[in-house]
């Protein structure tokens, strides 16, 4: 009924009215604040085939997390954190609207001419699954309300850590065009139920971060051979390198390496992740020759890599620790063997022979 029923004629009959239930979104009326963005870290995704004969692990690369401080919602549910693109090629873009998009560049120390093409849309993924493509909205920043820029939108609202009591949002870019390229992310707080004009915050630029490449690595059982397996790696732009030049002028370069390892378990050790020691083992090409570490192979031709075939021992659990490493070129008095090669990507493969 009403609590104003004094005021009707004693004769009216009640005002109560029915009716379905129905949902109403209450547009956003105020520009959103600013995200505030703590820090960018990479991520990765893994998954895994294996049966009788073989075993293949993927690392999915190009991800990255970005760290959100509270609060978040500020403008409403449904409230998105969006990645600010220039809609055209970036040598188009005016100067005054670069510091509001995102850029990215090959890395300098990577002997490759030119640079990489403009980040679009479609580079970008959806998280959950890497084959289903982002949407994005085309809007006015309010720093330049006179050009549009592309947006693609995230979702945070799932995303909380409650041990460092921060939002986090997952960004997933497909293969970088080159190695291990620089990344800045331009990041605006977007409300799609807005009102026309203000569903964009200002934009807040996050710190360079380095996308990482896609890696698989496969253990394959040769049919000939006892214990014998093949071991290959592959992936985006494995033939990256880079140069340094000698005294005498020479261009020398350097191209990265693969190593591979064998461990044993340990079964005195409870924990699965200390219970290992490196062992020796053989190489089909060297079965009488024991050694710690091997070296694989370049391949070359439609999947391009490294590869290298190995000899188990018969009767034990192993893992077959797999390294990648970039490698530099360096001053001829340094002392320590590694000092020009940095690991990049690394892999157990367990098997039991």
């Amino acid at each position: 009924t009403t609590r104003f029923r004094e005021s009707f004629p004693q004769d009216t009959s009640p005002t109560t009215r029915e009716s379905q239930p129905f949902k109403v979104n209450i547009l956003n009326s105020a520009i959103p604040p600013a995200p505030d963005v703590l820090y960018v870290v990479p991520t990765f995704g893994w998954s895994e085939k294996s049966d009788a004969k073989s075993m293949r692990r993927t690392r999915q690369g190009g991800g990255l997390r970005v760290f959100l401080k509270r609060p978040w919602f500020v403008s409403g549910m449904n409230e998105q954190l969006g990645v600010v693109l220039f809609p055209g090629n970036l040598g188009e873009a005016p100067d005054s609207l670069l510091d509001y998009v995102t850029q990215w560049g090959r890395d300098p120390a990577w002997a490759r001419t030119g640079g990489v093409e403009m980040l679009r849309p479609e580079y970008f993924t959806n998280p959950e699954n890497f084959s289903n493509p982002l949407q994005f909205v085309r809007l006015r920043l309010p720093e330049a309300p006179d050009r549009e820029v592309i947006v693609v939108p995230h979702d945070v609202n799932k995303n909380f850590d409650e041990t460092r009591n921060l939002w986090w949002c997952d960004i997933v870019l497909k293969t970088p065009p080159t190695h291990t390229p620089f990344i800045r992310l331009a990041l605006v707080r977007y409300q799609k139920n807005s009102l026309p004009g203000i569903e964009l915050s200002r934009v807040v630029l996050a710190d360079f971060a380095q996308l990482t490449s896609n890696r698989t690595a496969s253990v394959v059982k040769q049919t000939a051979g006892a214990n014998a397996f093949t071991v290959t790696v592959t992936g985006d732009d494995v033939s990256y390198k880079s140069e340094s030049t000698a005294d005498d002028g020479t261009i020398v370069n350097f191209k990265p390496e693969v190593e591979i390892s064998v461990e044993e378990r340990l079964q005195d050790v409870p924990n699965l992740d200390l219970g290992w020691r490196e062992i020796s083992f053989t190489t089909t090409s060297a079965p009488q020759d024991e050694i710690r570490r091997l070296k694989l192979n370049e391949m070359q031709g439609t999947s391009p890599g490294w590869s290298g075939e190995i000899i188990l021992p018969p009767g034990k659990e192993v893992r077959i620790i797999i390294r990648e490493y970039e490698v530099y070129g360096k001053d001829s008095d340094l002392l320590l063997a590694d000092a020009n090669r940095r690991l990049i990507y690394a892999d157990a493969l367990n098997w039991k022979s």
